[in-house]
Order: structure tokens, then sequence, then C-alpha cells
């Protein structure tokens, strides 16, 4: 569904509300009251691909600020208006929405977060489309995986320093180890999932849906980059490519080269954890 097939705005279906002392929630006639100097402000990830979310959400915790997270376009203006938050990396290709259609909703949102600093996220940002990308009102952009040396220069530019919950803490050995341990948790899961997404995306290809094809490609691709399965990540890459340049010789032989790959990737498996025995 593309922004423009969205009748209706989520902002219209989210009165803006605070919460009373007993719980309650109660209609906001001003945002200023709810929305004063003390309240923490953070970082709202906006990603439908589950490991993507979850990577970025912890690593932009160890950076020291509070992290929110919307699986989709719906969920991202619905916190939008229940909170502040001074920053949001928000991927361009949400099945509700594109990233920029997100974006331009807030922008013309009365609530707090109007001029909200935005951070375009996509496996793939081509060099002209970065033009449109500060059109839109994006103030940077990072291809997937995300690293925390990527989201380190941003944080520091963008976010108030003294909103941060005790600085970065990322030299810490339980923090290293607990992303580690996520990291695993969702590699495990990715290996676990990837037969249903391959056969999702043949079905697409069987079926001549080329636009679905493309995004489920597109999700293997993040997914795979953030789990760090390079080889897989480079042919769905590929693959991408040809859908999108309507490619019929060369998409049939990535594919293909695809699902090898990721035939040798559940033969392997995880690495063994030195740690782990």
């Amino acid at each position: 569904m593309d922004g423009e097939s969205v009748k209706k705005s989520s902002l219209d279906l989210y009165p803006a509300v605070e919460l009373t002392d007993n719980g309650r929630e109660r209609p906001l006639a001003d945002w200023n009251m709810a929305l004063d100097n003390d309240q923490k402000i953070g970082i709202l990830v906006v990603e439908d691909e589950a490991i993507a979310r979850t990577i970025m959400k912890v690593q932009l915790a160890r950076l020291g600020f509070p992290v929110s997270e919307a699986a989709s376009a719906t969920q991202a203006l619905h916190l939008l208006q229940r909170q502040r938050f001074a920053l949001a990396l928000i991927d361009l290709q949400l099945p509700e929405l594109s990233g920029s259609a997100l974006l331009q909703r807030i922008r013309r949102s009365s609530g707090p977060n109007r001029d909200l600093k935005a951070v375009a996220v996509s496996a793939r940002i081509a060099p002209d489309q970065e033009r449109r990308l500060r059109q839109a009102g994006f103030v940077a952009w990072l291809g997937k995986p995300v690293t925390v040396e990527q989201l380190r220069p941003l944080v520091q530019t963008w976010l108030p320093h003294d909103r941060a919950e005790g600085g970065e803490r990322s030299g810490t050995t339980g923090q290293d180890d607990r992303f580690v341990r996520i990291q695993n948790e969702l590699q495990a899961k990715f290996l676990a999932d990837l037969r249903v997404q391959l056969a999702r995306i043949e079905s697409a290809l069987e079926h001549r849906h080329r636009r679905q094809a493309v995004e489920r490609v597109h999700k293997l691709h993040g997914a795979a980059g953030f789990c760090r399965f390079t080889e897989l990540q480079r042919w769905a890459a590929r693959l991408e490519t040809a859908l999108q340049e309507e490619n019929d010789e060369d998409y049939r032989v990535l594919w293909h080269r695809l699902q090898r790959e990721a035939e040798e990737l559940l033969h392997r498996g995880l690495p063994e954890n030195p740690e782990s025995g």
C-alpha cells in the first residue's frame, strides 16, 4: 500500500492524550502541558523487519539513550503523538507507507514531533536517491546493516547529550556480552525462518508478483546483512537489483544462486561459540 492509497491518516485516529496520576488517559488541549523540559527525549526506530529493528534498538541503547520501536507506520504515528523524540530512524520500505511518506505526515502534524530529526535507513540507497531524501526532509541516511560506528556520529550530532541515560555503555563487558548473545539468538531465528522466507519469494516469482518479490527479497537482504551473513546478503542484493530492472534472464540465474547459498548456509549452521561450552 503506497502513500496515495491511504485515505485517512493515522493521525486522525489517535487523539492527543496524557496520563493522569491514576493512570487514566485524558485529551490534551496543549501538547506543551505534557511535554515539559524534564521529560526524557529518546530515539524512535521504525522498521518492519524484526531482526533489523532489534539490532538497531540494542545498538542505540548502548549509546546511552532511551529507545522506542515501531513495526509499522501506524505504530510510529501513534507513538509520535504520545511521546516526544529527538531522532527517528525510519526504514524507507515500510509495508503501509514509504519512509518518505511517513515523514511527510509527521511534518504535517500538529504534534510535538513535526520538526523531528529523521534518518533514512535502507539496504539500498542509490546516489540519485540522496537528493530526494534531502528534499523529503531527512537529515542523513544509512545503508543496512547499520553499525554502532555509523550511529555514534549521528547521536553526537543530533541528540542533546544532557538527555542521555548515563552516557555510552558500549565499553562494558556486560553490555558487549548481551549484544553478542542477542546477535546469536537473532542469527538462529533467521536460519530457522530462512526456508519460509525463500518459499514466499518463490511464490511471488511464480505468480509474477514482481513488486511483492522485490519487497520480500529486500527484507531478506536487510536481515541477512544485520545477521552478518555476507554472502547471502550479496546475492539477495543482486537479485533485488535484477528484479527492479526487470531483467528476467539475470533474476532467474541469481534466484538459483541465492537458493544455493541459502542451502549451504543452512548446512553450515551457526559457528561454534567457544564460550557456550
